[in-house]
Order: structure tokens, then C-alpha cells, then sequence
């Protein structure tokens, strides 16, 4: 890692090198290190200068503190100022500057959270193994899908992995027993990397997932979310719980849920069979039959809105192609729409056809979407 380090200094290092060094500062003692390291490299190019060139880059300080111009003795102690003050600047703007561009490609990017806190982006155009050294289980990324191969051990601690994917992308993820999980956009999964608990399998929700859940009657699936929790034991139903639509709803597309409100004072629950959806308004549950298919048509990059308003369509679109869409024509909002869209059809194509239907323009720019 000191390698990494001296070559950030020297602004040789490869972009690789640069994520895994920011991955590597997650921990608080090697931020440390690092800072350490910089303070002696930077003591020991002091030490380097001349006697003279060395007095002359301290009258030059003073004189910069006192307000003064500087002599001009700057070619002399150029060569070792520069040095010297890049090595400042480095140690000062490290945080505030360098690591955030990583930070903002990263939220672009779909990223597995270790154990240990560290951010693991996933390059879904490979094929890769890789350990999780807390557990000593094996991964299996076989481009934009992971398998965890880890056997069920009940004396061992439960060990966790979020997965994030961000608007524009899609991930899917084979856990510990078998269970498979399809995450749409904007959304994140927190899981153990096996299910060491006796009694139940649980998983932690954001956003919207689908779930063909691996059966086994002795140990219940959970999955948790803010405001609901799904119980199964082995079934294909989907949970959205985008909280910028204040939507909380579950589809069951095979086999049968249960459905509890975490509403403390109402504890509402309920159980719904195939077809049909069950939706949070005003912490109670409300049934009622649907088109699964508009529902988890997602999963393989296809767009399906039957009878939607179009207010709904923009942010599904926003979360779908990655973009922020911003409408000043009020009169849009309420119109609904019936239409359906494979996958790879383009942005533009799908609002083009829109505006084939209703009166409206709209221009792309720097994934900014105006609509007037």
C-alpha cells in the first residue's frame, strides 16, 4: 500500500490502483499510516536541500508571512520548494479533493460493502472469484451476478454484504441457500453471507427487489424494509419500496406471503396469494389484483405501464436510464398512459413516442431531461 501511496505522490498511479487504495483508507488506522508516511516523506526531500537553499526557502516563508516580496532566489530552491510544497498541498487537500472524484464515480457504480467497511466496486463486464476474508467464503462474479458458495455453519457469527446498484443498472445476486434476488435501480440489499441463524433467513431492503426464494419449512425467509416486512417459505413475489414515491407495496407472482406493517401502534398484517398486491396507505394494508408482469418486467430491462399516470412513468424513467427529469409542464402529470418498452430502447425513443400522443417537447442535455 506504501507503493500506492508513493505513486499517488507521483501521479503514476492507474485508476485501479486508486480505487483500491481508497478502499484501503476506509479503516481509520490506515488513514493514519498514510498520514505518517506523507509527514516523513515530506521531512526526509526537506532534508535533502542544501544548507543555503534550505535558509532560503525559510527567509522566502517569512517573507510571504510578513507580507514582503520575495526576492527573486526562487531558481535556486525551485527544484526543492516545488517538491516541498506539492507534499503540503497533498497532505491538506487529500480528502477534500482526490478521493472524492473516486467517491462521485463510485456512486455511479454498482458496489459491494464488506464486512470490515470496505467498498468493493463491481466491474459487471468480468468474470472474477474473490474471498471475504471474515467469513473465508468464496464469491463468484459471473458478470452482473454474484453466487456465494458458503455451507450453513450454526456456531459461526452471522457476517454481512450490502450490495448497492445505483439508477441506470440492475443486479442480481445468488445467496447462501440458493435464493435468488434480482435488485432494480436505486436500491441496496444488506445480507449475510450465509444464513448461520437456526430458525430464520433475513434479509434488509431498500428500493425494489425481486425474490425466488429457495424453500425450506424450517427456516422462514424475512425481508425487512422501513415500513413492511415480507414473511415466505419459498415463493417469487416483488417488494418496491422507493421512499421517493412513498411506495410500499408487494407483489406475489407464485406461492403465498405474509405482509406486516412495522407500524407499532397498528401492527396490521396480511396475507395475499398469487396475483395479487398488497399496498401501505396510512399504515393499513390494502389487497387487491394486479398484472404481475407490469410489475416485475424490470428484471430483464423491459419498461410495462398499464393505466399509469405520468407522473409515476418520469420517476420510473429517471431510475431506469440514470437521468433527472425535470417537467414544467403541470398539465403532463395526470395523463395516463398504457405502453410497453424492450429493453435497449432508448430514452429518447420511449419519449418521442409519448410526445406522438400528447402535445409536449423535450430536450437531452449532460443527463438532464427538460420537459415543456
Amino acid at each position: 500500500m506504501i507503493e500506492l501511496v508513493q505513486k499517488f505522490i507521483d501521479n503514476t498511479i492507474s485508476e485501479e490502483e486508486l480505487i483500491t487504495l481508497k478502499d484501503w483508507l476506509v479503516v481509520p488506522e490506515n488513514k493514519t499510516l498514510m498520514e505518517e508516511y506523507i509527514k516523513d516523506d515530506y521531512n526526509l526531500n526537506y532534508s535533502f536541500l542544501e544548507p543555503d537553499t534550505a535558509a532560503s526557502f525559510v527567509k522566502i516563508q517569512q517573507q510571504i508571512n510578513n507580507n514582503k516580496p520575495a526576492k527573486r532566489i526562487w531558481p535556486v530552491v525551485f527544484k526543492y520548494a516545488a517538491v516541498i510544497i506539492l507534499l503540503v498541498g497533498f497532505v491538506y487537500g487529500i480528502y477534500m479533493s482526490g478521493f472524492l472524484n473516486i467517491d462521485n464515480k463510485l456512486e455511479n457504480q454498482i458496489t459491494l460493502e464488506l464486512p470490515d467497511g470496505t467498498i468493493k466496486p463491481i466491474n459487471v463486464g468480468k468474470k472474477v472469484f474473490f474471498k471475504i476474508n471474515e467469513s473465508n467464503t468464496q464469491v463468484k462474479q459471473e458478470y452482473t451476478k454474484l453466487v456465494y458458495d458458503q455451507k450453513e455453519d450454526e456456531n459461526k457469527k452471522l457476517v454481512y454484504n450490502k450490495l448497492v446498484v445505483p439508477y441506470g443498472e440492475r443486479f442480481q445476486i445468488q445467496l447462501s441457500d440458493g435464493t435468488i434476488v434480482f435488485l432494480n435501480a436505486g436500491s441496496s440489499l444488506r445480507y449475510p453471507v450465509a444464513f448461520n441463524k437456526p430458525n430464520n433467513r433475513k434479509v434488509y431492503l431498500q428500493g425494489e427487489a425481486y425474490f425466488d426464494v429457495a424453500k425450506n419449512k424450517k427456516k422462514p425467509f424475512f425481508v425487512e424494509t422501513e415500513k413492511v416486512n415480507v414473511t415466505v417459505l419459498g415463493t417469487k413475489f416483488n417488494v418496491s419500496t422507493y421512499a421517493n414515491e412513498n411506495n410500499n407495496s408487494v407483489v406475489l407472482q407464485e406461492g403465498s406471503v405474509r405482509v406486516v406493517s412495522n407500524n407499532v401502534v397498528d401492527n396490521d398484517s396480511l396475507t395475499i396469494v398469487p396475483g395479487e398486491r398488497v399496498k401501505l396507505v396510512n399504515n393499513k394494508f390494502i389487497a387487491e389484483k394486479v398484472n404481475v408482469n407490469k410489475h416485475i418486467a424490470w428484471i430483464d430491462g423491459s419498461l410495462l405501464f398499464i393505466n399509469d399516470e405520468f407522473k409515476n412513468i418520469i420517476l420510473e424513467l429517471e431510475r431506469h436510464y440514470n437521468v433527472k427529469i425535470n417537467n414544467t409542464n403541470d398539465a403532463l402529470n395526470n395523463i395516463r398512459y398504457t405502453a410497453s418498452f424492450k429493453k435497449g430502447e432508448t430514452l429518447e425513443s420511449i419519449l418521442e413516442l409519448f410526445t406522438e400522443n400528447t402535445n409536449f417537447e423535450f430536450k437531452i442535455e449532460n443527463k438532464v431531461v427538460t420537459l415543456k
